[in-house]
């Protein structure tokens, strides 16, 4: 035992960052595989990314044979380039995604070593494992991973350019700031750079010297490289129409308006930080209280520190939320939580440390309780609400951890804590979102769509239907193309889950052969066919 011990240890020590990056790869690409894509932004993701590669049109994004404005391309590429390895699928369309996070987490981890040393740069990057909801955005087929990253390394390539005055960061900054642009837009320049800039007036380093040692001429350059292109090219390709709806729908009217009715108040965003890094996030608040007081001690502490308040702050006085927005934060708070614990471990605990140990117990009280209701409240899924048993693990570890830090084994209380909170997440990734999305409408609607008869969508539809049944979809908008299509092809079936299915109900000989309600939707999916065929 103790030579295996010794073997491990030394092949640990030696490239233990090589490790961490392949448990991050490992967690984050977990059972990606394991159930479809359902929800509506990977769906429309991924199908955006299904039909570039199939068209070869890597220029255009189009959804359903409709222009998609919402997101630049960046994410696309890296997806179709996942079908062409997994094929079309989960995989195919996720993986990428969690390379991604398995790389955030390296950087997170290496930064935090530069800086701070292993024992901390160990503790921010079980911190961020531990994070189950993290860690799930890491299994989503959303351009949000790819940002997390970019934005993230553009601050960590940042500071360590600042800190020892290694070029290659610097190239890597610019880098990370073009091609985040190409993921997600200006947020990916706009909040890094204001970060930046608080940093240097904070640091007193905002004079010409500094700026002088950014070398911006040649960076703006790289960026504009990375950058321009794409967004000349689609711009007249598209006549303008990707430009406006991208720039003046997608970004600032999310910012100025309520969209998709994702909206709430200020507190919301701070409810998502501590739902989304949960369960250390429980500490959050007295470990930046105690960052803003050591902030002058470390470069790198002041930067986890705007950066994981920044952000924040930023998408509190936006007027769309969504729990999402923040992540970029996110790799930053790791790095404060760490750093308090760290500290703590060191000078004792105090009886705040103790409190939120037990508000976490009680919150991991609640959500077996929570997920069971919300599994009642679902038709489709009510024969499954005994899964929402299995989010009791999150309790018992929680209360086992906090017994042993009572006690001052604190790390035998973080192993706990952590084990229980990755292994839970597994379960879900394995078990229990296989066992749900079962039971959505779009594997129930197989029979009508992979049969032979032609298929058209009344206004609008499920948007995981054309990724799931790899086609897209006419969509007709009128009661009278209806009847013209029947006319012509009295075998039609229609499919919609639009509000406005009255309209259709009231065309005579229509029947409804399948309803469903979407999971967690206020929305129906129903399909119609002419029952006059079997008269």
């Amino acid at each position: 035992m103790e030579l295996f011990k010794e073997f491990f240890l030394k092949h640990w020590n030696k490239r233990e960052g090589l490790w961490i990056f392949l448990i991050g790869l490992l967690l984050c690409t977990s059972f990606s595989w394991a159930y479809p894509i359902y929800i509506l932004d990977e769906a429309r993701n991924s199908e955006a990314a299904r039909e570039m590669w199939e068209s070869g049109n890597y220029l255009v994004p189009y959804f359903n044979g409709n222009l998609r404005t919402d997101k630049p391309p960046f994410h696309y590429f890296f997806m179709a380039f996942g079908y062409s390895i997994f094929g079309m699928g989960p995989l195919g369309a996720r993986f990428f995604s969690g390379l991604f996070g398995a790389l955030t987490l390296l950087m997170t981890y290496y930064t935090t070593k530069r800086f701070q040393g292993k024992p901390m740069a160990r503790l921010s990057s079980l911190i961020f494992l531990s994070s189950v909801y993290f860690v799930q955005e890491f299994h989503l087929a959303v351009p949000d991973p790819y940002l997390i990253f970019f934005m993230s390394t553009t601050l960590m390539s940042f500071l360590l350019h600042f800190g020892f005055g290694e070029k290659r960061w610097l190239v890597l900054m610019y880098v990370c700031f073009g091609l985040g642009v190409l993921t997600k837009g200006p947020i990916a320049l706009a909040l890094p750079g204001l970060i930046v800039l608080l940093f240097l007036v904070a640091k007193k380093e905002l004079n010409w010297q500094r700026l002088k040692n950014l070398s911006i001429p040649a960076g703006a350059l790289l960026f504009l490289g990375l950058v321009l292109p794409w967004y000349v090219a689609v711009h007249q390709a598209t006549d303008g129409a990707w430009t406006e709806g991208f720039f003046l729908d997608h970004n600032l009217s999310r910012f100025s308006d309520e969209k998709e009715g994702h909206g709430g108040g200020f507190y919301l965003t701070i409810l998502f930080v501590i739902a989304g890094l949960l369960p250390f996030s429980v500490f959050g608040f007295q470990a930046f209280g105690r960052a803003w007081k050591d902030r002058i001690l470390s470069d790198w502490l002041l930067m986890a520190f705007l950066g994981g308040l920044v952000p924040v702050v930023f998408f509190t006085l936006s007027s769309t939320k969504l729990p999402n927005y923040p992540m970029p934060a996110y790799p930053f708070i790791c790095m404060v939580i760490a750093y308090y614990l760290h500290k703590k471990y060191q000078e004792g605990f105090s009886r705040v440390d103790y409190i939120s140990g037990v508000i976490l117990v009680l919150i991991t009280a609640v959500l077996p309780l929570a997920g069971y209701n919300a599994l009642d409240r679902e038709w489709a899924l009510h024969d499954l609400q005994p899964l929402a048993y299995w989010l009791w693990l999150l309790f018992v570890g929680s209360a086992l951890s906090l017994t042993f830090w009572m006690v001052k084994r604190i790390k035998i209380a973080l192993v706990i804590l952590s084990v229980f909170w990755i292994g839970t997440g597994l379960l879900l990734f394995s078990f229990i979102y296989p066992k749900l999305t079962a039971e959505s409408p779009i594997q129930a609607v197989a029979e009508y769509v992979d049969s032979d008869r032609e298929v058209v969508v009344f206004r609008r539809m499920d948007s995981a239907l054309p990724m799931y049944y790899n086609r897209t979809f006419e969509e007709i908008d009128s009661l009278s193309q209806i009847q013209e299509r029947l006319q012509e092809n009295p075998n039609l079936v229609i499919i919609t889950n639009s509000r406005d299915h009255h309209v259709i109900d009231s065309l005579p000989g229509l029947e409804i052969v399948f309803k469903r309600k979407g999971l967690f939707e206020n929305h129906f999916t129903r399909v119609y066919e002419w029952v006059a065929l079997e008269e």
